[in-house]
């Protein structure tokens, strides 16, 4: 499982709804939320290291509209215990 904080221009453009599209379709498990700071989106995503690393490089390119200045990725040594991958609010 990783964690991954987006900074930049990630609010307000479709992010979520473009992490949670990506996720799904390499079926990966997890979620994705806003952050307090409103520059801030949090991913927690599980699912074969493959499938991990492609949905990283697309979490950093980001849907058309936003720009994504900062990715940390941290891994975590458990898993998504939620099926699906949703968006919490």
């Amino acid at each position: 499982m990783v964690r991954v904080t987006l900074r930049g221009h990630v609010q307000g453009v479709g992010y979520r709804s473009f992490a949670q599209r990506e996720a799904l379709w390499l079926g990966l498990t997890g979620y994705v939320r806003n952050l307090p700071a409103r520059d801030e989106v949090e991913v927690m995503a599980s699912g074969p290291e493959a499938e991990l690393e492609d949905y990283l490089a697309r979490l950093r390119r980001g849907p058309p509209g936003s720009l994504v200045r900062e990715m940390t990725v941290e891994r975590l040594n458990e898993e998504a215990t939620c099926p699906g991958f949703s968006i919490r609010y």
